[in-house]
């Protein structure tokens, strides 16, 4: 995947790199001192956080569906997990597909968002959408 290059000039203005425009930039929520750039994705208090044009915006975090009866939870953690690796054995849940935007996706598989063909996504193992995000276009 094409990755956008903030450092040549006129980047800030390139439609398919926004995270290079420093006004839509956030900060971190308790860590005044880390910068997100427009796009970055982040887990704050058991929340996916994501900066957008240069405000955050939160969601609860999403947890992956558990294959065993009895799922724990620590006070560390976020989502419960099997306690249990032998619990694990059925696996059915490995190879579904994401669906975004109506379409569904084979899992392991990247695509690019068929609403913005600067933003690519990921279709992670088990039908989970990793992180989308924006990328330069090349012209031939």
């Amino acid at each position: 995947m094409l990755q956008c290059n903030c450092s040549l000039p006129g980047s800030d203005q390139n439609p398919c790199c926004p995270q290079c425009n420093k006004k839509h930039a956030c900060r971190h929520q308790e860590l005044p001192e880390v910068i997100l750039m427009h796009g970055e994705q982040w887990s704050y208090q058991c929340q996916t956080c994501e900066c957008l044009y240069g405000e955050v915006d939160c969601w609860e975090m999403k947890c992956p569906p558990l294959l065993c009866e009895n799922p724990v939870r620590n006070s560390v953690d976020c989502c419960p997990h099997c306690e249990d690796p032998c619990s694990l054995g059925n696996t059915s849940a490995l190879g579904q597909p994401c669906t975004f935007a109506g379409t569904m996706y084979m899992s392991g598989s990247q695509f690019v968002d068929p609403n913005d063909p600067c933003t690519a996504c990921n279709c992670k193992v088990g039908g989970f959408l990793q992180n989308c995000h924006s990328f330069v276009l090349k012209s031939n």
